[in-house]
């Protein structure tokens, strides 16, 4: 017979075996960007955009396929003062994702290639760790801050900061929370055991609406990116602008 608290966990069940079929492809669009190294003379826009192309792919959305994957290996596991920990790290990778988005935007917008070269090298480069550049030397351009990338995203999803303000809780010593993800799903009383099962709600809840809107977003910087690479004429061979 199951414990009281594994009968509460049986409601997420199929919320779990959805969330393993996630993993968009984005094939056709994929497909309609470059070769790298570029074989033809590319403007600061068609750079500008693949760049960021790129790095909604592999910078964004890999990170939160594989944070995804140590989500349902901690819930599975039961290892459940966790499975706040990778919902975290994809939600700041959405908010990345949306930030590169709004940079099309703005260069759309507004004009300013300049402008949105500077936020992209930023966004790709900076670090606020004196972490090896591939060419040599070391990063020295400071990274984007990771709340500018939740704030960011108070366009789409209002109560982000709310959201990122109790994951954030979860992941910290906080001897409050602490206590309800060690007691659960160890302890027989009902009021905690409910508490505590309002919380899992709450990490899936995040967990949804990440994968949900990091999907879009991705898609929509691809489709913007494309944009902006395909007015390039590819019959003038030369070198990248610099």
């Amino acid at each position: 017979m199951q414990e009281p608290w594994e009968q509460q966990l049986c409601q997420f069940d199929s919320r779990l075996e959805e969330a393993k079929k996630w993993k968009p492809e984005f094939t056709n669009l994929v497909s309609r960007l470059p070769k790298i190294p570029i074989e033809y003379q590319i403007s600061n826009e068609g750079l500008l955009s693949v760049q960021l192309a790129v790095y909604v792919l592999n910078g964004c959305l890999t990170p939160t396929y594989q944070a995804l994957l140590a989500f349902n290996t901690l819930y599975e596991g039961r290892i459940l003062s966790m499975i706040s920990f990778p919902v975290r790290i994809m939600l700041e990778s959405w908010g990345a994702a949306h930030y590169a988005n709004q940079i099309l935007v703005y260069m759309e917008e507004t004009g300013d290639v300049h402008r949105a070269l500077e936020k992209s090298h930023k966004l790709l480069l900076g670090a606020r760790y004196p972490i090896d550049l591939p060419w040599g030397g070391k990063a020295s351009t400071k990274s984007v801050h990771v709340m500018d990338f939740i704030r960011c995203l108070k366009d789409t999803y209002p109560q982000v900061e709310d959201t990122y303000s109790f994951l954030c809780e979860s992941c910290h010593p906080c001897w409050l929370m602490s206590t309800y993800w060690s007691l659960y799903p160890a302890h027989n009383n009902e009021e905690l055991r409910n508490q505590g099962i309002g919380y899992i709600e709450k990490v899936f809840t995040s967990m949804e609406c990440t994968i949900s809107g990091i999907t879009l977003d991705v898609e929509n910087t691809l489709k913007s990116a494309i944009l902006y690479i395909e007015k390039d004429p590819k019959n003038n061979p030369g070198k990248p602008i610099d």
